[in-house]
């Protein structure tokens, strides 16, 4: 018995399959710990409760640093600034190898949803042979599971590469496939693309719900415009733009922003701020719903520690009377903060400071002698007020996503126009002027520059950018670039730079903060290296070239 396959079985049996600890309202259930690997689910109910229990997986894959690590970190956006943990110090700063830990708890946690996923799909077509569910809910349980098992393929194929292709649950996987080879990327997005297409043909517009009886329904957190925009972001990397074109058409047609998306199902936030500050989550909820498509809640009634929270919180603790804090520029709720995380000066210069309402709310200095820094905002919860508990969701997909890669389909197949508009849209929420055409001289080429410039600034530490460095191909050129300019730094013995202050205060005094570190980029850190420990436990398991 091999690694990967002992690793997937204990998740599956050992993993509280049940418990539902991904939404609000999961909570609400009365769960079990555990399930017989000969039994797991036997009815339409217990159905859906293990597919709460595969949300609670994809949960506990994105919250904390791991993932995080392994994708922001990783870029000219973010780094660990601090030396008391070598495996972040040598990730943030490209000096991984094959053995370090983070590599192998992302790997085995996305794994262990593909499984979850696995199970899901086998019981619930068993369900339906035994007239155990209705044909419906059958298929609206397995598109959710066909989904969730497409995004973390997603995930893995692009941050690996070939990778182990398993469909089956661990239960059914013969002996002679418990150490599987790695699959060409090509047929691992053959498979992202048959669940999703699956997906797409059975869910609803909006998350629906199963009705089990007359007085038990279970609400659902997957729609077709996570689908369409998930499907958008696998043929981009593909570079079939009139594809992605076909899936996000629909949803351009049928959006509206702010208070003009009243009666259309998507659209952006009238405020880019409101829609990652918890305190106001119960707040315009119509435009809220156009906007989130899809979203990893974090707790109820902060009731659920997020460690990411806690990780890029500040140890610096302003004004706090020994039971609260009552700096609302920048609240402190935790005990327990490292300050470990921060966005480069890269990043930081890059924004326009005086117009950009996202770099304005974004990023609250703080002062801690002799120097300075940025702390982000998404993913710190100002309304925490127990410490070491937050209660930030982790946003998958928003609707954001679906314009700006709409945009960049529609530059790239020579239809600047349309493309315009919708990188438009994103500008002027943020603040800033919208793009005219008029004014680009090499309008594709520019184009693509700002397209690419507006999705690290509106997706900046959602995990975005190592994906979108790495599907155009610029992933190395752009490291050199950091590093270099980092360098050029360090050479005249400048270890600080001059940012300005926010526009909001009407003060754009300088002020220093501390620069950012070297990174070393290889030309083999396209890929990550496939974990040591699976490599030793399964020898048909190849390395990464360069690790």
């Amino acid at each position: 018995m091999k690694f990967l396959y002992r690793i997937l079985i204990a998740s599956a049996l050992v993993t509280p399959c049940f418990v539902c600890t991904s939404c609000e309202w999961f909570l609400e259930e009365d769960v079990e710990s555990s399930i017989p690997q000969n039994t797991y689910f036997r009815t339409e109910e217990e159905a859906v409760k293990f597919l709460y229990g595969a949300y609670a997986s994809v949960r506990s894959t994105v919250f904390g640093p791991d993932f995080f690590l392994v994708t922001d970190c990783m870029t000219d956006d973010m780094e660990y600034r601090v030396s008391t943990n070598y495996t972040y110090k040598a990730i943030s700063a490209l000096q991984h190898n094959k053995q370090l830990n983070t590599f192998y708890t992302v790997w085995n946690k996305l794994y262990k949803v593909v499984n979850d996923c696995n199970i899901l799909i086998d019981r619930t077509n068993l369900l339906r042979s035994d007239e155990k569910v209705t044909y419906n809910s059958g298929n609206l349980i397995e598109a959710e599971a066909r989904f969730i098992r497409a995004w973390a393929y997603l995930n893995l194929v692009q941050l690996w590469g070939d990778v182990p292709l398993q469909t089956l649950p661990t239960y059914n996987i013969k002996e002679d496939n418990l150490v599987p080879e790695r699959a060409p990327a090509a047929s691992v997005y053959a498979q992202i693309f048959s669940d999703l297409n699956f997906a797409y043909e059975n869910l609803t517009d909006k998350p629906g719900s199963v009705i089990i009886r007359t007085d038990i329904t279970y609400p659902l957190t997957i729609g077709k415009g996570a689908v369409r925009v998930l499907l958008a972001r696998a043929y981009l990397i593909h570079k079939q733009y009139s594809d992605v074109v076909e899936y996000l058409q629909p949803m351009i047609d049928n959006s509206g922003d702010g208070a003009d998306g009243a009666g259309k199902l998507y659209g952006l936030m009238a405020s880019h701020e409101d829609v990652f500050d918890q305190r106001k989550v119960t707040e315009n909820i119509e435009e809220r719903k156009r906007e989130i498509l899809w979203t990893m809640e974090a707790s109820k009634d902060n009731a659920i520690y997020n460690s990411w929270h806690a990780q890029i919180a500040t140890n610096q603790k302003r004004n706090y009377n020994g039971t609260s804090y009552t700096d609302e520029e920048l609240p402190c709720p935790t005990t327990s903060a490292t300050g470990a995380f921060a966005p480069t000066e890269d990043l930081i210069l890059s924004y326009d400071a005086q117009k950009d309402k996202r770099y304005q709310w974004q990023y609250k200095m703080y002062s801690q002698a002799p120097y300075s820094y940025f702390l982000p905002m998404k993913g710190y919860d100002m309304g925490a007020t127990v410490n070491n508990q937050a209660g930030c969701n982790q946003i998958l997909i928003r609707f954001a996503d679906a314009l700006l890669m709409y945009a960049e389909a529609k530059n790239e197949l020579d239809d600047p126009s349309p493309a315009v508009e919708a990188l438009n849209r994103v500008r002027i929420r943020a603040g800033l002027d919208p793009v005219d055409l008029a004014d680009l001289s090499d309008v594709k080429s520019e184009l693509r520059d700002l397209i690419m410039m507006e999705r690290r600034h509106e997706f900046a530490h959602e995990c975005y950018r190592i994906f979108d460095l790495r599907r155009t191909g610029t992933y190395i050129s752009e490291m050199e670039r950091f590093n270099r300019k980092f360098s050029e730094l360090k050479d005249k013995g400048v270890f600080k730079v001059f940012v300005p202050q926010y526009a909001y205060r009407g003060d754009f005094t300088d002020v220093y903060v501390w620069g950012s570190s070297n990174k070393y980029p290889q030309s083999y850190h396209v890929l990550h290296p496939i974990p040591y420990l699976e490599t030793v436990a399964n020898k048909n398991l190849t390395q990464n070239p360069g690790y």
